[in-house]
């Protein structure tokens, strides 16, 4: 029943660690990089004076693809996107390219008619995917318009050999002379404010902003139910969810607060849950010695813990794909951010609490280097266990009133 393993790997110190070498890798990157652009943007310069991008026409528009190549919370948020871009095109087919393991995040979503698995080496941690032969069944797809969300050379570059006239996107990362319009790519907005301007770069006009949303079928739910039912949680009573994992070691808030908080929950009216993957065995071990109360459900995948925290009252967690899949479905999070910025990648206002450093606190924005891991790890200890119990205590009592 539990389906596969949630895809948020542990990672001890020796693979977190952010090494000068990978940096100076990553800059020699950005160097190619802005070669290609050179070159290519003198091309490109040279080839519209002979075949100039035509006006955009709404009219012309019957098939969309959006590339989507990113993490969890990243496609997660993305779904506010592609229920706005489903106002502004009714009648068009939207399809989505996104990574295997992101697929079934897009699933029942009406924005979305269909969604494309592809295997993108240089976003995937393990590069075990055979990108170009998978790429290449897709060419023959025809497209009207694609947005590239990523702002990343590669995609901006598989937009591009898709052919679709119009082409949109960002050139944070290069690549900016295969696409016909460039949104403005602002870095102190929040991430689904940032991608309408992808719309504006168009021409049209923001609708209202939808909330990024995980579509549920009714059976799913029950099926969580059950699954939660044969695990011993008691349904009639309130459930706390606990989510300890992070894709990164700097984003982790010890895992022994995290005991602290589920001892400090326990409650005769409540369940104190813990969704681990199967990389947690350790947590695992952890949680059963220390609060033995706390139940340990076998891992799941990401349609039957979105029912999960569907049922929870408060989903106690990291900055990480489970807070915004909480979010998503409705549930109320507790989230600890430390050198990461809520006010970019946070859940949206009104689907919980954000707990975070309130003084020297340092700023880690995504693609750039982080902080030195002292700082960040500095700056995650400085959320008390206390204040994470407090923030809980008064999402339940909120929701009882």
């Amino acid at each position: 029943m539990p389906g596969s393993a949630l895809p948020f790997p542990p990672r001890d110190n020796g693979e977190i660690a952010r090494t000068p070498e990978r940096y100076l890798l990553r800059g020699r990157k950005k160097l190619l990089a802005r070669l290609i652009d050179v070159v290519g943007n003198t091309a490109c310069f040279c080839g519209r004076l002979f075949r100039p991008v035509s006006a955009f026409d709404v009219g012309k528009v019957g098939r969309i693809l959006v590339i989507k190549l990113d993490h969890i919370g990243d496609v997660i948020m993305a779904t506010s996107f592609l229920l706005e871009l489903r106002q502004h095109f009714p009648e068009a087919q939207i399809d989505v390219m996104a990574k295997p393991s992101c697929v079934a995040l897009l699933k029942y979503n009406p924005a979305v008619d269909n969604i494309i698995p592809f295997a993108a080496k240089w976003s995937m941690r393990q590069t075990d995917g055979d990108d170009k032969r998978e790429f290449t069944a897709h060419l023959s797809e025809k497209y009207d318009l694609v947005f590239s969300m990523r702002g990343d050379l590669r995609e901006n570059y598989l937009a591009w050999r898709i052919g679709a006239p119009w082409r949109v996107g960002y050139a944070i990362r290069g690549g900016d002379f295969f696409l016909t319009h460039v949104a403005a790519y602002d870095t102190n907005i929040h991430q689904t404010d940032r991608d309408r301007e992808l719309f504006s770069c168009l021409g049209l006009p923001q609708k209202e902003k939808p909330l990024p949303r995980i579509f549920l079928q009714e059976e799913e739910t029950q099926q969580a139910a059950e699954f939660l039912r044969k695990s011993g949680v008691d349904l009639n009573r309130s459930m706390i969810v606990i989510a300890p994992q992070a894709a990164s070691v700097l984003k982790a808030w010890p895992v022994e607060r995290f005991i602290r908080v589920a001892q400090a929950m326990q409650n005769p009216q409540a369940s104190v849950v813990c969704m681990l993957p199967p990389e947690g065995e350790k947590i695992r071990r952890e949680f059963a010695e220390k609060a033995p109360h706390v139940i340990l459900p076998e891992p799941v995948d990401l349609r039957i813990l979105a029912g999960i925290f569907s049922h929870a009252q408060v989903v106690i967690c990291n900055d990480s794909g489970p807070m915004h899949l909480a979010a998503a479905v409705g549930t109320k999070v507790v989230a600890v951010f430390g050198a990461t910025c809520d006010d970019i990648t946070g859940p949206p206002p009104g689907c919980g609490q954000v707990l975070a450093p309130t003084e020297n606190r340092p700023r880690w924005y995504a693609g750039t280097p982080p902080p030195p891991e002292d700082d960040c790890l500095r700056a995650l200890e400085s959320v008390s266990v206390e204040s994470v119990v407090a923030a809980a205590e008064n999402i339940l009592r909120e929701i009882k009133n």
